[in-house]
């Protein structure tokens, strides 16, 4: 009796002698040769040098461009990102300069934590001043005038050349 014959003359998907071993090796050589090719480093004739930023000087020129329009200052948009912005560089310097968080840090927060600036302590108080009139400005709409935004940032540019200006004395002492 012989066995009997399937439909069409189709026994099955896949030919009796397929070659199981053959594509095996295939598929290891290929995820061998991403390997490889992940784990190589390129090569290169010039050492990358690491470009050190000066993170005290480069918001010290933020702060020095950051200033007022001369013309118009009107209320809304220009009057909260103008002191948004300056309020902003100015914790900033104190966080890069001094490492005091002044960023995220709420005014009332910063009252303590200025405290460990080397500036007097009337010093401190006007800058705390400052922080209140910018976040009122920035947040609660109070309006300022373009005479207010001038003498804040002549000001902010004063305090930062106090904070700034005993790391330079530091690096002549150090060099």
């Amino acid at each position: 009796m012989t066995a009997p014959v399937p439909p069409h003359n189709i026994y099955s998907l896949m030919p009796a002698s397929f070659p199981w071993a053959f594509i095996a090796l295939v598929g290891l050589a290929i995820i061998v040769f991403f390997v490889w090719l992940y784990r190589r480093k390129p090569r290169s004739a010039h050492p990358e040098v690491a470009i050190q930023r000066d993170y005290v000087a480069e918001t010290r020129a933020l702060i020095l461009r950051l200033r007022p329009p001369h013309d118009a200052f009107p209320l809304g948009k220009v009057q909260e990102e103008y002191f948004f912005a300056l309020s902003i560089a100015l914790r900033k310097l104190i966080f890069y300069r001094h490492q005091i968080n002044a960023v995220g840090a709420t005014v009332r927060e910063l009252d303590r934590r200025l405290l460990a600036l080397p500036l007097p302590e009337q010093t401190i108080n006007e800058i705390l001043a400052f922080m209140r009139r910018a976040d009122q400005v920035k947040f609660a709409k109070q309006p300022s005038d373009l005479a207010q935004a001038q003498a804040d940032y002549t000001q902010v540019v004063s305090w930062t050349k106090m904070l700034t200006a005993t790391g330079d004395s530091d690096k002549q002492k150090n060099g």
